[in-house]
């Protein structure tokens, strides 16, 4: 920095500072450009020249977060020289400069919680509330600071601070995280506590029901520190009568073990005395990534009821893998506890697809195990599930096959030829054709094994059967009403809403021009005057309403008896031959278009009866005079004409 600015700066001089700015106008500019260095600003806080320190800020707001060679922002240099007014004007201009991180990540508010301000750590409290979270870089919060200077009244003053935070937010967890917080030894408040033996500090944290049984990095606890100090003769007996009234949790081994045993016994009522007593013991359990639940233990042993209230209280544990690699659902298969399987598939289908060791789902141990009863329900409940497969690229169908228990083979491919999900078809003749990790597809399985009785399955299934007749091997056949069902669920989402309403507007116009067509208008009877003619089906109005207003229409005898010679009766029939043939098809259509499901059933079932309107009605039209009329349907006029 320029020696003129220096001087500026430490002097406090406003008057300098614009000379050299109208001298050199990038004065600033180049100070800045200058990662770490100490800028003008450094040096008035330090001096605590307020008005030239706020004149900068002004000129260069940067200057403010800026670190010097040694890692200080301007506001830590005037919190160590203890120039608390010009600290005030720095944090009306940015409230979150308490936050501002210097060197080893030391914000503001970790040298104040150093020092033992209370009058500025009540300032910070109220200016940058969140400012407690931050941490240095050794893993230490405002908190570790306090009790490691031996600042007690600062501790208690931000332990007041992270109520205050939980106050604001009930569904803030920062209390409980800061309290626990490990540095990076692993310490946590409590550790530093007894190890300073800092009974008042005890009791607040007990009172704050921290978790006394944390261990830091040489897997000590804060217990184990105070029984080592009992042994070299410092007693803290008013640290033990502490522990000893309050309703610490005992070990957290004991717990572990305590929890197994309900487990193993399948005791609700010992779990809940549990929870009681220690109400974190589910989640020390949860934090270790492989680990035998009590759900696992739970599961082994049988206890239906026991499991299904760990897995509501913990529903995490269901898809938690042990050190073996197994889930609950894998070990309740393996210890032949099919009903209890059942039920933790009603509580979440989606375990059908949990993969555990060499990513073998629940759907694959039934398919080895041959549980014809667990297969029907995992497919029905998760048909997707069959999509899966193991690290060795073997699906359910090729398990099935390996292990022999054919029964269980012909029931998912039989499955497959009669699911109805998005893409079966597809994934039909994916699985079919698939190949593990060797190359081998279910067919080459077959004939190793030989088994001729699956060959012919295979044969029989449409995929394959395709293959055959596209190489001339078989004979092909129709599509049964199946396989229609089937390609019912393949149409997207997308293209069977455009083709719904292509349909739909198709039917609408169909029927209108079948009741309005030629054929319903008459020539006039010779008692008529000659000037009316009779309107069998008038015209709908231009609303579209479903019911009709019949009413004479004057027209004159010549004009009618002109459209009359010129519609032959020909031309008529060859209309509503054509009309009647597009409707037909147009109702074919939108049956397939359906989903077949309930809804579908019924829409179907709607048009079926409109069809059957349309064929009813539409020969009275036709013969309006012909009182046997009604007697030949309206749908065997294609027929007939065709013929």
């Amino acid at each position: 920095m320029d020696k003129s600015l220096r001087d500026a700066a430490q002097k406090g001089s406003v008057d300098a500072l614009y000379a050299l700015i109208q001298r050199d106008a990038k004065v600033l500019d180049r100070i800045d450009d200058i990662p770490f260095v100490d800028t003008p600003l450094h040096d008035a806080a330090y001096a605590g020249h307020t008005r030239f320190a706020m004149e900068i800020v002004r000129l260069k707001p940067s200057f403010i977060r800026k670190l010097n060679q040694n890692g200080f922002t301007p506001v830590h240099l005037a919190l160590q020289n203890d120039q608390i007014q010009l600290l005030h004007r720095l944090l009306d201009v940015d409230e979150d400069l308490v936050r501002v991180q210097g060197r080893e990540g030391v914000t503001p508010l970790h040298y104040v919680a150093q020092i033992g301000d209370l009058y500025l750590l009540a300032e910070f409290r109220k200016v940058c509330p969140m400012s407690i979270k931050d941490v240095t870089i050794r893993g230490e919060t405002a908190l570790h600071i306090a009790l490691n200077n031996d600042q007690i009244d600062a501790f208690h003053l931000l332990v007041g601070w992270l109520q205050h935070i939980t106050l604001a937010d009930a569904s803030s967890l920062w209390e409980k995280k800061l309290l626990n917080w490990k540095d990076e030894e692993g310490k946590t408040l409590f550790h530093i506590a007894i190890m300073k033996t800092l009974p008042q500090v005890v009791r607040r944290l007990l009172d704050a029901t921290v978790d006394t049984n944390a261990k830091n990095l040489q897997g000590v606890t804060a217990l184990d520190i105070l029984e080592g100090q009992a042994l070299v003769g410092n007693n803290n007996d008013e640290i033990w009568d502490m522990l000893a009234s309050s309703d610490l949790p005992r070990n957290m081994e004991n717990n572990a073990a305590d929890l197994s045993d309900a487990a193993q016994q399948g005791s609700v009522d010992a779990l809940y005395r549990l929870i009681h007593s220690d109400a974190n013991v589910l989640d020390r359990i949860d934090d270790i990534p492989f680990v035998e639940t009590p759900l696992h233990i739970a599961v082994s042993a049988g206890h239906t009821y026991f499991a299904l209230e760990i897995m509501k209280l913990k529903p995490s544990f269901a898809k938690k893998l042990n050190k073996d690699g197994f889930t609950p659902v894998h070990l309740a298969l393996q210890n032949k506890q099919t009903q209890l399987v059942l039920r933790l598939v009603d509580v979440d289908k989606e375990l059908v697809r949990v993969k555990g060791r060499d990513n073998v789902t629940p759907l694959h141990s039934a398919a080895q195990l041959g549980k014809l009863d667990l297969l029907a329900k995992f497919l029905k409940v998760c048909p997707e599930s069959i999509k899966d497969v193991t690290i060795r690229k073997e699906t359910a169908l090729h398990i099935a096959l390996k292990y022999d228990t054919f029964d269980a083979f012909q029931l998912i491919l039989k499955w497959l030829k009669q699911a109805l999900f998005k893409d079966v078809s597809l994934w039909e003749k994916k699985l079919l054709y698939w190949e593990d990790e060797e190359g081998n597809t279910l067919m080459h399985v077959a004939v190793t094994k030989n088994q001729t009785k699956v060959v012919q399955w295979l044969l029989d299934s449409e995929p394959l059967k395709i293959l055959f007749v596209d190489r001339g091997l078989l004979y092909g056949k129709r599509k049964n009403l199946g396989e229609i069902g089937r390609q019912q669920t393949s149409i997207t989402d997308e293209r069977r809403n455009v083709l719904l309403v292509v349909a739909v507007v198709l039917v609408t116009v169909t029927y209108q021009a079948a009741l309005l067509s030629p054929i319903s208008i008459q020539p006039p009877d010779q008692d008529q005057k000659p000037n009316q003619f009779n309107c069998t089906v008038p015209p709908i109005n231009a609303t579209g309403a479903n019911h009709f207003n019949c009413i004479a229409s004057q027209f004159n005898a010549s004009q009618t008896e002109v459209i009359h010679n010129l519609l032959l009766p020909a031309q008529n029939h060859l209309f509503y031959f054509l009309n009647s043939l597009t409707y037909f098809l147009t109702n074919v259509a939108l049956f397939l278009l359906l989903p077949p499901d309930f809804t579908g059933t019924v829409l179907s079932f709607l048009l079926f009866l409109l069809l059957l309107c349309y064929g009813v009605s539409k020969p009275i039209l036709v013969e309006p005079h012909d009182p046997t009329a009604w007697r030949h349907p309206g749908w065997s006029y294609p027929i007939y004409y065709a013929s």
